[in-house]
């Protein structure tokens, strides 16, 4: 699936970043993932050097999903593909123009997206304090 350029640039611009893999039991394993790129439309990469769990799970099974979330951009998105190791030359020389240290990296194929576009229309709760409020001095 080849990405949006709204998507490529909220990757670029995120605030926050959330990469769940799949434990060996199939529950998820959840990490920030602050140094996230896109690569081409269709591919993003990851530095994985503090990555040790997300490998061994991404070994295994190779499904990841991915949020991604810019309030400059008033845009968050649901990404899922799969994912692997990658000691590519070039895939490190990417990582390590951030990531001076790093010796491999997690290449991201995304096959599926979801625009959490819902959530700009929310209006947040308000709340009513309940009883008769606080006393008044006389």
């Amino acid at each position: 699936m080849e990405l949006s350029p709204a998507i490529l640039k909220t990757v670029k611009m995120t605030d926050f970043t959330a990469l769940i893999t799949l434990r060996p039991d199939g529950s998820p394993h959840l990490v920030g993932a602050w140094n996230l790129l896109p690569i081409d439309p269709r591919t993003l990469i990851l530095s994985g050097e503090r990555y040790v769990e997300t490998r061994r799970n991404l070994a295994r099974d190779p499904r990841v999903w991915i949020l991604v979330a810019s309030r400059e951009m008033n845009a968050g998105y649901r990404l899922a593909g799969t994912a692997l190791e990658s000691h590519d030359p070039a895939d490190i020389d990417l990582v390590r123009r951030y990531w001076p240290r790093c010796s491999f990296a997690i290449r991201i194929t995304i096959d599926r997206v979801e625009d959490l576009a819902y959530w700009r229309n929310l209006v947040p709760p308000t709340h009513k304090q309940a009883g008769p409020g606080p006393a008044t001095p006389p």
